[in-house]
């Protein structure tokens, strides 16, 4: 059955799937017609094809009508519309014309061609880069598309199995997946096993004919074992240069062990043997690291070396700093310090994927002391811009633990410099939060230490399940229990991983519908997701110009219209519908964007799904964002597993770096 009319409205429109939802008026008749489609909006002409069933018209095949000029000429008036074939001629339109009649049929187009091989998030990634066919040589497209789905596109078309272009695509996007691990060297070994599970649409070629006759990108450098992130490799070798820079340029300090004796009078703490040593750092400018678990008086002492410091520079102007903006409020908690990221520190502002502006050692930070905290998080490219933009003779407080996960970015900045033994380290170690009142704190140390005898207590329980869907079930359990809209933040459930049952994506939805079930709540729908006001939000795209940064939280306060207003620390946010696609709901999240946080309580499970995600340092990292309470949901013995897998670290060059600056 075929129907033609005008669509009068689209009621939802999910960008992943390509599912709509829409009233056609046809022949005066309002008709709802559900199907996938591309992005057709109200006010296109359309024809489709389908079966009329219980008051709905379930289509299969949707095609703008371009004979009805009427139509299109109230889209697009005084406008000469070329051919939709001829595709030339549309590539040289307005974008603004093309995404108003043109989109939608040449994803629906694409869509139809390869509905088997490509998924709508990537047919409509390559529209959107003005890619309106699947080209002659199929891999140039391979950035978008992935090399598995690209490669089975080939193979059906009869792209030879050693096709050049075939065989530089292959090797380039092994790389580029080794890459994404964070490392800066990637061995020939890992190279030769991501290539052979990247062949499936063929027959396997040669490992080393395809190593020996493919092209590498000018990204990668040819090192005696494999290749290097070029990018990286110069973000090393600034930072190294930085270090350099700063330590030649260090300025002895007046500072007098006596001074410790006022500031305990003067802030009421007796510090440890411990402690009292890090103060020593006092005696000279330059970078420096103070690092230690929970419980070990990180914060204490870091207030007691700054108004230290204060009595020996009364003039210093100080700033802090986090990677991440719920990190920077946090250590405004702690410090009563003013703090901001790293970004808005330094000033940055992106131009494209490529370059930025910032401050820079002709225009550096206007500070004369710098504290960076949770510097674990810190990846190298972001450390670079940062001590570039350090003037000579400044002070550099690095505060971490080395324990923690490594960044989300490349690099290992603080187990680099640490492990260098060039940059003066105060590691404490003693726990003054003792484990009869923090269970956690002993816990998370039995962790880092690998011992297996996790002991429950009224701050720390361990749930057994027999599969993740009891482990979801316990989940929710607790966050009924624990969670209050007033005080969104102290209650968050830190999941290894987004999909499962119990993964980020799912609980996050069934704990949006336990807390609006009756639906009464003020909401909007985007993509067949539903926002309330009141929902709890993680960003995950920096915006600088905005005022947001991957991994910052936050609820949402207000909706007008087709906006959306969200609160997080120092800002308030406004979003349009067509900017959602940067915010996730936020009642479960990823254990590595919740480094940099702290909260009352966490829930943290764990399932057996994905084993390579245990990890030592990340339960580690998820049992210390607990200040009052742990609850691990464990699958069977995964807690075990994860207590077992100790990861080998990142491939990076920082330490030979810094070493080879200095000699």
């Amino acid at each position: 059955m075929q129907i033609s009319g005008i669509i009068e409205k689209v009621y939802d429109y999910d960008f992943g799937t390509g599912d709509i939802s829409m009233d056609i008026l046809s022949d005066g008749k309002v008709i709802r017609c559900t199907g996938i489609s591309g992005r057709f909006q109200a006010g296109h002409p359309v024809i489709i094809e389908g079966t009329l069933g219980n008051n709905t018209f379930m289509f299969h095949n949707i095609n703008m009508d371009y004979s009805n000029a009427v139509a299109l000429k109230k889209l697009v008036p005084n406008t000469q519309l070329p051919d939709i074939k001829d595709l030339d001629k549309i590539k040289n339109l307005d974008r603004k014309i093309i995404s108003a009649v043109f989109m939608p049929q040449l994803e629906q187009d694409l869509y139809n061609e390869y509905r088997d091989d490509l998924s709508f998030t990537q047919i409509r990634s390559m529209v959107s880069k003005g890619i309106y066919e699947i080209p002659e040589n199929p891999y140039s497209v391979c950035g978008i598309c992935g090399f598995k789905l690209t490669d089975k596109v080939a193979a059906k078309r009869g792209v030879s199995v050693t096709n050049k272009a075939r065989i530089n695509a292959l090797v380039n996007s092994a790389i580029d997946r080794l890459a994404e691990n964070g490392d800066t060297y990637i061995s020939i070994e890992q190279i030769a096993s991501q290539i052979s599970s990247f062949q499936q649409a063929y027959p396997k070629l040669d490992t080393r004919y395809i190593l020996m006759n493919a092209k590498v990108n000018k990204k990668y450098i040819l090192t005696g074992n494999g290749y290097a992130v070029q990018q990286r490799i110069l973000a090393e070798k600034n930072v190294a240069r930085q270090y350099a820079r700063l330590e030649n340029s260090k300025k002895n300090l007046s500072f007098d062990k006596k001074m410790v004796d006022e500031i305990e009078a003067k802030v009421g703490i007796k510090y440890a043997p411990q402690q009292r040593g890090a103060f020593d750092m006092c005696n000279s400018t330059g970078i420096k690291i103070l690092t230690g678990g929970p419980g070990t008086g990180k914060t204490s002492t870091l207030k007691g070396i700054l108004e230290a410091l204060r009595i020996i520079i009364p003039s210093a102007v100080i700033k802090c700093c986090a990677p991440t903006g719920r990190a920077a409020q946090r250590m405004k908690e702690s410090t009563g310090l003013e703090s901001q990221t790293v970004h808005r520190l330094c000033e940055y502002r992106p131009f494209d994927n490529e370059s930025y502006s910032s401050k820079n050692e002709t225009d550096p930070i206007d500070a004369d002391i710098i504290v960076v905290d949770e510097v674990s998080m810190l990846d190298i490219n972001l450390a670079s811009m940062l001590l570039s933009a350090v003037r000579d003779g400044s002070f550099v407080l690095f505060v971490g633990d080395i324990n923690q996960l490594e960044s989300v970015g490349p690099g290992s900045v603080l187990r680099d410099l640490i492990a260098s033994e060039k940059v003066p380290v105060y590691q404490l170690t003693k726990v003054y939060r003792q484990s009869e009142d923090s269970q956690i704190v002993a816990n998370a140390n039995k962790v880092k230490d690998g011992n297996m005898d996790i002991k429950e207590a009224e701050d720390f329980k361990v749930i057994r399940c027999l599969n993740e869907a009891d482990v979801t079930i316990e989940t929710m359990k607790i966050f009924k229990k624990n969670y209050d809209k007033e005080k969104p933040f102290d209650f968050q459930v830190l999941s290894p991983i987004k999909a499962s049952l119990a993964g980020v994506n799912h609980i996050n939805e069934i704990a949006q519908q336990e807390i609006y079930a009756d639906n009464s709540t003020k909401h909007i729908t985007v993509s067949r997701k539903k926002y309330h006001i009141g929902d709890k939000i993680i960003f995950l795209q920096n915006e600088p110009s905005r005022g947001f940064y991957n991994g910052d939280c936050g609820t949402i306060t207000e909706i007008n219209g087709n906006d959306i207003i969200i609160d997080i620390p120092g800002e308030s946010i406004t979003l349009s519908k067509e900017d959602f696609s940067c915010l996730k709901l936020a009642y479960d999240i990823t254990i590595h964007k919740s480094q940099g946080s702290e909260y009352p309580v966490v829930a943290i499970p764990l399932v057996k799904r994905t084993p390579g995600m245990l990890t030592r340092n990340l339960l580690y990292t998820a049992i210390t964002r607990a200040k009052k309470m742990v609850y691990i949901i464990s699958e069977d013995d995964s807690m075990e597993m994860c207590i077992k897998h100790v990861t080998s670290g990142r491939k990076t060059g920082l330490v030979s770096e810094i070493i080879s600056v200095l000699e």
